[in-house]
């Protein structure tokens, strides 16, 4: 399995996703944070979580804090910002990509620059807390990429995994 990044940072914009995969589904959050820690391969453990939240700092600029932590302080992490309804989160694999660093605070795209290099993606259910929907949970999903297409080049990179 080639496990390097793709798509650096200042080349976002020069790439686009092609063709990928989606799985919806119900559950709570203890039995997300349950599959984060125990029903993800062993093999490539350990795993890092990713999440961000942008914050807009002038008119139409915004800047990306990310955070990074173990699967184990999910819990934590949802309940501490649940009023901010904390819900995207890129699950890192440290044994396929042993040097991948974000930086705290990023001017860039953080969603472009994980889902491109071929990050899990865990969009989290929230239970709706007004409105017509009040109450009710929605779906999870778990998605990747499977490939990346250059729109200057024409290269296209196949995700292997």
């Amino acid at each position: 399995m080639d496990c390097r990044i793709l798509i650096a940072e200042n080349d976002l914009l020069s790439w686009i996703r092609v063709g990928g995969s989606e799985l919806q589904f119900f559950a709570t959050d203890d039995e997300v944070a349950e599959f984060l820690i125990h029903g993800v391969p062993q093999e490539y453990a350990p795993y890092q979580l990713y999440t961000f939240s942008r914050v807009e700092v002038a008119r139409k600029k915004f800047l990306d804090y990310t955070e990074a932590f173990p699967p184990d302080e999910f819990l934590s992490k949802v309940n501490a910002r649940r009023d901010q309804r904390l819900d995207m989160f890129f699950i890192r694999s440290q044994i396929l990509t042993p040097t991948f660093q974000v930086e705290r605070e990023r001017t860039a795209n953080t969603e472009g620059l994980l889902s491109l290099n071929g990050f899990i993606s865990l969009q989290n259910g929230f239970v709706h807390g007004s409105g017509f929907f009040q109450g009710k949970q929605s779906e999870s999903r778990v998605s990747v990429i499977k490939g990346v297409h250059n729109v200057d080049n024409g290269v296209e990179i196949q995700n292997d995994g």
